[in-house]
């Protein structure tokens, strides 16, 4: 049985990482002073059977911010011991020994752990940054609720509805390419016609490339990267359910039969133009959902500094307000109370390394 987010690591797991059960964590390694942050992760068990070659193939698109990367990248992985340093702030054991690295051509499947990208044949940790815009790792309803504040399902509907327009002309001229059949799941009945690559990104919503033909019952779905089609090196199209499809169990159920089941989802309906708004898609999918998660993002590293700087001055550990600070949990005040204390009058507050802000 493969670790979870529910099980201890050296690290607080964030929100994110938490509510998605991760099992994979990669951070990225400041080279000067061996600082850490999340760069993402994934809960391996959502991919059953996902080898080392797939996971870095995936990571290449996801580290690139395009589908079409312009290198060829070497780093590999490897396991490595996460050091604490202050609270919320972690770092590499440089004491502690290195995993080995797990080749990119290597065979089998990719195992849950808690990694770092380093230059092949080499202790030389590898500086991961996400490229692209902010908004390329939102879903919709992120990109609405930015603009709009706080939404109810409704309200989503109805402006995603005026944001993705579809005119009728380019409507019934996609549902006759697509043979009046759903594009994931092959059924024919309760159609509807969906904008592939969200027109925020600059990409208009009147081509009939960037649409496809798709049950009703998956556009919620669609719209929240839960489910993207996958070209692998093979030109192989294979759909990938990265979330639930619906919030009902036995509904969801039988989308993810009717998809994984599916056979339309071939190069002969995804012509050219087509096949490459989808490779946008699927980069964007596998960045909503592998990027980010840093603990960092669900608190504020002011007051946790405020709190390190008057206990230096008086170091009243029983005030329960140490552990009931505004903005910060009750977990988070002990550690702030127990990283003090270890640190005593040594301490000093610390180099921040630049982590990119979860979106």
């Amino acid at each position: 049985m493969s670790q979870h987010a529910s099980e201890n690591y050296e690290f607080k797991l964030s929100k994110k990482s938490t509510t998605d059960r991760r099992n994979m964590f990669l951070f990225s390694v400041d080279p000067d002073n061996y600082s850490i942050f999340m760069f993402g992760g994934w809960n391996l068990d959502q991919h059953p059977g996902m080898t080392i070659r797939t996971f870095y193939r995936w990571l290449d698109l996801i580290v690139a911010g395009s589908a079409y990367p312009d290198e060829a990248y070497d780093f590999v992985l490897r396991v490595f011991q996460v050091e604490e340093r202050y609270p919320i702030h972690y770092g590499l054991n440089d004491r502690a020994a290195l995993g080995p690295a797990i080749a990119r051509d290597a065979e089998g499947v990719m195992p849950p752990g808690v990694y770092a990208a380093f230059y092949p044949g080499s202790d030389k940790v590898y500086w991961l940054e996400a490229t692209g815009k902010p908004d390329i790792v939102r879903s919709l309803q992120d990109i609405l609720e930015n603009k709009y504040g706080k939404l109810s399902r409704e309200q989503i509907e109805a402006l995603a509805t005026e944001y993705m327009h579809i005119s009728a002309p380019i409507a019934e001229q996609v549902k006759q390419r697509d043979n009046n059949r759903c594009f994931f799941t092959g059924r024919t009945d309760v159609l509807t016609v969906q904008v592939i690559v969200i027109p925020a990104n600059g990409v208009t919503g009147e081509s009939v490339d960037n649409v496809i033909t798709i049950s009703s019952e998956l556009v919620d779905a669609f719209r929240r990267n839960a489910l993207s089609v996958d070209y692998d090196e093979n030109q192989v199209h294979r759909t990938v359910v990265f979330a639930d499809l619906s919030p009902d169990p036995e509904v969801n159920a039988q989308l993810i039969s009717l998809v994984q089941s599916n056979t339309v989802c071939t190069p002969a309906t995804a012509h050219a133009l087509a096949a490459e708004f989808l490779r946008h898609h699927f980069m964007w999918t596998l960045r909503v959902h592998f990027e980010g998660g840093d603990i960092r993002g669900d608190y504020s590293e002011t007051i946790i500094d405020e709190l390190m700087m008057e206990l230096a001055e008086d170091g009243d550990f029983s005030d329960e307000r140490w552990k009931t600070g505004e903005g910060i949990d009750r977990a988070i005040g002990d550690e702030v109370v127990r990283l003090r204390k270890r640190f005593n009058y040594r301490w000093t507050p610390p180099s921040r390394v630049v982590f990119p802000v979860d979106y």
